[in-house]
């Protein structure tokens, strides 16, 4: 079992969590509303990016849940963490941010919604 080294603020994780469980609600619409708005053209690569988005919110919010939900809380509310579960929270947290920021070239902005 690897040394738990790292630790995160579980009250960040259940709003973490939650913000990005909004983001995916946010994303259904904007595939079935925004989307059929824009300019023939245009609407490919936006399903594109938008899709792309979904895929990294949805990956981020299932490691969130799936593979942190087993590790220990302390009493001062931290959960511990392992060195490559820190990683690849970086990760999942840097690929969201790419994933949302593509999509203000449509003027999607998830941060609206």
């Amino acid at each position: 079992m690897s040394r738990k080294v790292m630790a995160m603020k579980l009250g960040d994780y259940l709003v973490g969590l939650k913000q990005l469980e909004t983001y995916l609600e946010c994303l259904q619409t904007v595939i079935v509303e925004d989307i059929a708005e824009m300019p023939e053209h245009q609407q490919g690569r936006a399903i594109n990016r938008t899709c792309y988005a979904y895929m990294a919110l949805d990956q981020h919010a299932d490691f969130l849940s799936e593979e942190l939900a087993m590790n220990n809380v302390t009493s001062d509310g931290m959960i511990e963490l392992t060195l490559a579960q820190a990683k690849e929270i970086q990760y999942y947290a840097e690929s969201t941010s790419n994933a949302i920021e593509a999509l203000r070239e449509y003027h999607i902005d998830l941060g609206d919604n």
